[in-house]
């Protein structure tokens, strides 16, 4: 079966929601953006009651990753988890 040129088996199951949870855990170098966006996203479905990741937890395992991102897209995640914590 393929829709729009992506394969995919319909005796496999996976859910988006967990590849962008396991994104915002851990950065690849190289991959700085698509983990800015992967905790974003996660940030803000915990803050819309979406997602059942403990906030603190994320930040205590990805904060080392924090300081690799630009300055401006560490700034957006920490005021993310500010958001989060108010």
């Amino acid at each position: 079966m393929e829709f729009m040129g992506v394969r995919s088996c319909l005796d496999q199951s996976w859910f988006p929601r967990e590849v962008v949870e396991l994104g915002a855990y851990s950065l690849v170098p190289g991959h700085e953006r698509e983990f800015f966006i992967c905790t974003m996203l996660v940030l803000f479905a915990i803050q819309h009651g979406e997602s059942t990741v403990d906030p603190e937890s994320l930040f205590a395992s990805a904060s080392g990753y924090y300081d690799l991102l630009e300055p401006d897209l560490r700034e957006e995640v920490l005021r993310a988890f500010e958001r989060i914590q108010a």
